[in-house]
């Protein structure tokens, strides 16, 4: 028997109210599919609701990243897709990408999503890119945030992620980001499709949503560690420079929501030893390094005035 083309990956917990319409958007579009539930611990009828056609595995509460790691291993399709049990893919979607995986042999697939909130499209996220290229070109992309990339609009061969990666356990703040950085250093030939597939649904209880603290600041700690793990010099100043980035996109909110202070305020501080790091590459066509550091450097400024 052939293994299914595709395996999503649904971690839940507590879902479900809502659950079955994220399962529906992949059932109502192909039957060569497996889709896994890894239930988290949930205190709700969960597996009561659920249709009886999919794999359900209960576990005791770890968090998203141990449920999805232990859908990994259990997974049997070529493809892995991750899908959180809050949001939908788009019709067509399926059908797309069974014709670049034909055509094409991609192992790694993205696509453009739309943000929703209170029933309302607020974003549509759309790149101007579409085709094929290498992926440590489009993993270049992603670090200058030229392209923005979640890790519910990826389509990535099976055996390059349970050979090479997991998502981190000890963390739960953009560990899917670090996993899709990692994943780009295994892949050799990325496939973008320029339309929105993807429904991503913010609620009030979402991690978008959920106060800033000082252990989100271990997102630095990770990084450390998948900085080792790139061989590629072309590579290194993209990653060293995305990470000043996020750091001082935390700092300039931190400031702005008055939040910087105290604990957190020092832990950001500390990290600053990371700009030492960073060299003169291409970030954004509105923003330069030295203005990087202009505003960061006011911004510190007035905080200890």
């Amino acid at each position: 028997m052939h293994p299914p083309l595709f395996t999503i990956i649904i971690p839940c917990y507590n879902s479900a109210s809502y659950v079955n319409k994220a399962i529906e958007s992949v059932k109502s579009q192909t039957n060569n599919a497996e889709i896994i539930v890894v239930d988290d611990g949930s205190t709700d009828n969960l597996f009561e609701v659920l249709p009886i056609d999919i794999i359900y595995i209960k576990k005791e509460n770890g968090g998203v990243s141990s449920a999805r790691n232990l859908g990994i291993e259990k997974a049997k399709g070529q493809y892995l897709i991750f899908l959180d049990s809050d949001d939908e893919y788009q019709n067509g979607l399926f059908e797309h990408l069974k014709t670049i995986i034909s055509n094409h042999k991609s192992e790694f697939i993205s696509w453009g999503f739309d943000i929703h909130k209170n029933n309302n499209i607020i974003r549509k996220v759309n790149d101007n890119l579409h085709g094929e290229m290498n992926g440590k070109e489009y993993l270049k992309m992603v670090l200058t945030k030229s392209i923005y990339q979640s890790v519910c609009t990826v389509c990535i061969k099976s055996e390059i992620v349970k050979k090479h990666l997991r998502f981190s356990e000890q963390h739960n703040y953009a560990e899917d980001t670090n996993f899709l950085i990692e994943t780009l250093l295994h892949v050799k030939s990325v496939y973008y499709i320029n339309k929105s597939y993807f429904n991503y649904i913010m609620r009030d209880d979402s991690a978008m949503s959920v106060k800033y603290d000082l252990s989100r600041l271990t997102v630095f700690d990770l990084y450390e560690k998948t900085r080792v793990k790139i061989n590629d010099t072309s590579v290194l100043p993209y990653f060293d420079s995305f990470v000043c980035m996020c750091l001082t996109h935390i700092i300039i909110l931190r400031i702005k929501d008055g939040s910087f202070k105290g604990d957190l305020a020092d832990g950001l501080v500390s990290k600053i030893y990371l700009y030492k790091r960073m060299k003169l590459v291409k970030l954004n066509k509105k923003i330069s390094i030295a203005l990087i550091f202009k505003i960061l450097s006011s911004a510190i400024s007035t905080i200890h005035k």
